[in-house]
Order: C-alpha cells, then sequence, then structure tokens
C-alpha cells in the first residue's frame, strides 16, 4: 500500500477557508484518564525512547504513518518506545484508526501497515493540549517511571520553527482530497526547487528569491491587525509570533522555546532521571540552532536537529527502529550521530537498502541537512561570541557584515544563518588582529558543539551544523527573552549592522489600507487611507526627509 504524506513539519499559516468535509470521522469519546499501566516496572531496557507526537494539527495523517513505521521495524529486548499522540477530536479519518482522545501507546512490531494495533497503555481523553508545557512534562515523568533504561531519548515530533515561528505559508491540501502523489505543499516545493538548481549554487540570501519580507516582520510592527500578502488576509496576532513547537491547533497554542528546557528538566526531575536525557531528537523543521542548544542546558547531553525544513516525509521510523535494535549499545555520543547518518540516507538519489528498509518516498530525492550537537559545549561557544562582537562592532565593518549575510547559508527562514560559515566569511573580509584571534576562537567553539553534520546535497555544502539568527530587516524585541540573548553579545552585532550610531537610518515598519467598511479589499469608486508608518532608528535626527507615493494601477487616483 502506498503511504502519502501530507505536510512540513514546520509552521504553516491559518488560512482561512470554508471547508465542506467528505465525511464525519467516527470517534470514541473518554471522559476521563484511563490508566492501564503495567502493574510493576520491568527490568531496565538499554534505551527508552519517549516520543512527544503532538499532532492537533495538520500533521495528524503524518503522526499515523510515523506511528506503523514503527511497527514495522518493531523494537527489540533492549529498546523501549513508547509515545504519546495527540490529535484532533475531529481530524482525519483513515477508516481505520479513527479514536479522537489522545493516548499513549507501547510500540510493538506488526506486520500491518495502517492499523496501529500497538497497545494503549493510557487514554488520556479529548482534552490534552500538547502546546502546554506541563503535558509534555507529566508525559516524561511518566515514561521514565513505568520505562526503565540505562539511557534516554526525547522524540520532539510536531511543527517547529527555531526560536521564533514563520507567518504561516498556504499548504496545499490536494494530497487530503486524494490528488496524486505529485501534489507538493509550498515548502515540499521550495526544497524541490533546490534540488534543481546547478550544483554551484548554494541557498544564500541572493539565490533564495522566495524569502519573504514578512519571515522577518516583528509582531509588534503589524499591531494585530490583518495583512494583505497576495495569498489572502493573514492575521498576524502575538500568539501566532511566540510559538516554537509542539502546536495545538485546538487550544491555539505551544510551547515556547523559553519554557520547552525547564518543561524537560521538571519532568526528568521528578522521575528521578538526573541530568535530564541522553539524546533529544527534534523530528521538526528549523530546531537546529545555537539559541536551541544553549537553552536545553541541563535538560540532555546531546541533540540532533535539522538547520532547513525537514520534508513532509519527515523521518524513516523503519530504518531508524532497526538501527536502534542493532546499534543499542553504542556511545550516546555515537547514537547521535549515527541518527543524523541514517536521516540522511533516507533521501538519497538512489535508496539501496534493504527492502525491509525502504519505503515509497525514498525513490524522490530532496536536498536535506541533519547536525548532532554536543549541548554542554554551547556556553563556551556563547562566551567566545563576546570577544568577537567586541571586536567587530565598529561601525566601519558594516559593509563587510553585509557583503557576509548576503552571501552567508541561509535557510527557509531568511532570518536564520548558519553560524559557523557567516563568521568564515567575517574572518576573510576583515583584516585586523583582535578580530580574526576572537574569529578563531569561535569557529574554534563552534566545531566543539557540532559532533556531525551532514547534507546530501551540494546546496548545502556550507551548512556546518548550527544556525543562530541575525534578521534580514528588522530584529525582534522577543529576542531579547533567551537564555543566549542574555549570555552574549550577539545582539549588540545586529543591531550595531540594523541601527549604526551617529547616523540618520529611516527604516520601514508597517503599513495598511483603511477603508470604509474595514475589509482592506477596495471597491470601484470607494475611497481609502494608505498609512505608511516610517521610523529613524539611527542616532541622529532626520534632515528633509521626502516621500513619494505612486500607483502603477492607472485606475486608482492618489
Amino acid at each position: 500500500m502506498k503511504k502519502f504524506h501530507t505536510f512540513f513539519k514546520s509552521t504553516v499559516f491559518k488560512i482561512f477557508l470554508i471547508m465542506i468535509p467528505a465525511f464525519v470521522p467516527a470517534l470514541i469519546m473518554v471522559s476521563a484518564a484511563c490508566a492501564q499501566v503495567p502493574s510493576a516496572p520491568a527490568a531496565p531496557a538499554e534505551w527508552t525512547i519517549l516520543s512527544f507526537l503532538s499532532a492537533d494539527n495538520d500533521l495528524e495523517k503524518n503522526a499515523l504513518f510515523d506511528i506503523n513505521e514503527m511497527e514495522a521495524a518493531g523494537p527489540g529486548p533492549n529498546v523501549n518506545i513508547v509515545i504519546q499522540l495527540d490529535r484532533p477530536q475531529f481530524g482525519y479519518n483513515d477508516g481505520v484508526n479513527n479514536w479522537g482522545e489522545a493516548v499513549r501507546i507501547k510500540i510493538r512490531k506488526d506486520n500491518d501497515p495502517v492499523k496501529i494495533t500497538s497497545p494503549v497503555v493510557m487514554k488520556l481523553g479529548t482534552n490534552v493540549n500538547s502546546g502546554e508545557a506541563k503535558t509534555l512534562s507529566d508525559f516524561i515523568e511518566w515514561g521514565v517511571k513505568n520505562y526503565p533504561a540505562k539511557r534516554y531519548m526525547l522524540v520532539l515530533w510536531s511543527h517547529g520553527s527555531g526560536w521564533k515561528t514563520i507567518p504561516y505559508d498556504q499548504i496545499s491540501r490536494a494530497a487530503e482530497a486524494g490528488a496524486k502523489r505529485g501534489v507538493k505543499n509550498i515548502r515540499n516545493k521550495y526544497l524541490s526547487g533546490l534540488a534543481g538548481k546547478p550544483e554551484y549554487y548554494f541557498n544564500s540570501l541572493t539565490d533564495n528569491k522566495n524569502s519573504s519580507f514578512l519571515r522577518t516582520l516583528p509582531a509588534a510592527q503589524t499591531g494585530g491587525k490583518k495583512i494583505k500578502t497576495g495569498r489572502g488576509f493573514i492575521n498576524f496576532d502575538d500568539e501566532d509570533w511566540t510559538r516554537s513547537i509542539s502546536y495545538d491547533d485546538t487550544s491555539r497554542s505551544a510551547i515556547q522555546l523559553n519554557e520547552l528546557s525547564a518543561a524537560i528538566k521538571r519532568g526528568a526531575a521528578n522521575a528521578g532521571l538526573a541530568g535530564g536525557f541522553d539524546i533529544i531528537w527534534f523530528d521538526a523543521c528549523l530546531m537546529d540552532m545555537i539559541e536551541v542548544a544553549f537553552e536545553l542546558e541541563g535538560a540532555a547531553k546531546y541533540m540532533v536537529a535539522s538547520e532547513e525544513v525537514t520534508p513532509d516525509f519527515g523521518w524513516n521510523h523503519i530504518k531508524m527502529v532497526n538501527a536502534f535494535n542493532k546499534y543499542f549499545n553504542i556511545p550516546t555520543r555515537e547514537m547521535a550521530k549515527m541518527i543524523v547518518n541514517k536521516y540522511v540516507e533516507s533521501y538519497r538519489r538512489k535508496a539501496a537498502a534493504a527492502a525491509a528498509e525502504t519505503r515509497e518516498d525514498e525513490n524522490e530525492f530532496l536536498p536535506v541537512t541533519m547536525s548532532a550537537l554536543d549541548i554542554s559545549q554551547a556556553r563556551a561557544a556563547a562566551e567566545a561570541v563576546n570577544a568577537l562582537v567586541g571586536a567587530a562592532s565598529n561601525p566601519a565593518y558594516i559593509p563587510a557584515v553585509k557583503d557576509a549575510l548576503a552571501a552567508v547559508q541561509h535557510f527557509d527562514d531568511a532570518d536564520y544563518i548558519d553560524f559557523l560559515h557567516f563568521i568564515e566569511l567575517l574572518d576573510n573580509k576583515i583584516i585586523a588582529p583582535e578580530f580574526n584571534q576572537a574569529a578563531s576562537a569561535l569557529k574554534a567553539r563552534l566545531k566543539d558543539l557540532v559532533l556531525l553534520c551532514k547534507t546530501n546535497s551540494p546546496h548545502f555544502r556550507n551548512a556546518r551544523g548550527v544556525s543562530v539568527y541575525f534578521p534580514m530587516s528588522e530584529y525582534s524585541p522577543l529576542y531579547d527573552s533567551l537564555k543566549f540573548s542574555s549570555a552574549c553579545d550577539w545582539k549588540k552585532l545586529i543591531k550595531t549592522y540594523h541601527y549604526p550610531q551617529n547616523s540618520e537610518v529611516l527604516v520601514y515598519i508597517s503599513s495598511a489600507i483603511y477603508n470604509s467598511n474595514g475589509d482592506g479589499r477596495l471597491s470601484p469608486g470607494e475611497k481609502f487611507e494608505f498609512r505608511v508608518k516610517i521610523a529613524n532608528t539611527g542616532a541622529r535626527a532626520a534632515q528633509n526627509a521626502k516621500f513619494t507615493l505612486v500607483s502603477r494601477d492607472a485606475a486608482i487616483k492618489i
């Protein structure tokens, strides 16, 4: 049976559409948690993998496929795989797995590619909020207590967007309606587009013409208003702009990055797991950032994540489970690197794996990148940032920073750049002993942080293993709330570039159309106001600034 994945594990816009359902899914209503936990903890396995599938969103269908993949391989006697699945109460109906409540499942092997047959060890009801930190903490505490092991891995499965969120994109839902396999959502199209570029192409800002200014626009600049983007009206409210991972559409909430570490530590500590997890594995987009690694200090030893968006096919869980069964006793550091290698192998141009480890989507090549980080090295890297920023904050270096930003490896969010590649570019452009010494020290610390970075495509040849925030337009004040931002002066370099001292810097902030009925749509003969907000972010008063408003449409008279 063919397997169709539909959506990217990354932030997506809530598009306001009227949809007529083709069917009404059958539901099993559960009013309270129903515990069916084993009466006594089993003997410790080598690994317990706790997978937090936050699928109360448009990824629900993908979650069911991934669970079936876990079952297809089946964990061996040395590996426990326990999942918590949260899904919409009235969501995807495949005619087989027709329940609407959140459940905890202990994965076991089966040969059914559609029906989930692994035992449900706990039913949680229909009111579970996977976007709440406590929900994650409770699952961690329960899983560690009831499935003891020598080592533990936490999988965070959902949409992901690094330290911030990306404005929602319009995702094609045609595949849900039974369209052919070739129909792609906008993010799949983005990666497919990269795959079609010549080998010398790499995803720099100059190359990536699809990067939208709206991807870099802070929420405070929109005033919570709906903005016309060419794809429809989009509501930029504060809630949309503060998401990081684990999106729960029913409750309209998500776990913030600055909540994530505390939630993991709290659950682990309550279960007696000192030092947190051995590995945290982000089965989500754009989470491989130094800001994320720094935030997770003390919550885990190693982290596996992607600098780029991950394809809608996600991870090949057949390959992953088989690898864990075979190599369960290798050192944790090597296990993190193995996960990276197995992921990239899943997106080779020609699948050469054994038939038991292949699946249909391996026939489609998409460029990907994946990294393993040693979280204990994140603080040393942050400390090395301060010396570099002190040496680079001279406004005379702004042209060099500008050139480096234009050439650096970018990702789907234009504000996320490869950290090490950026420092390498600056080091080549700025010839000053103090700066070059600081750059060398930071490069060494970043190399210590990145255990392994793998890619299958020359388009990511400048991906060195960890990204960092450097906005292409306006600095977001939300960045100040991050531990990384407080621990080092990285934001100072950003602000020096965008807001140089002793200069006049006029910056476009926002614009909006105000018409008689407030719908933002213009009718023939209707009068309207077009308001533009412009700010002088420099240190010198603007002198004799002049602005001209023109229309390319002859029917609009100004």
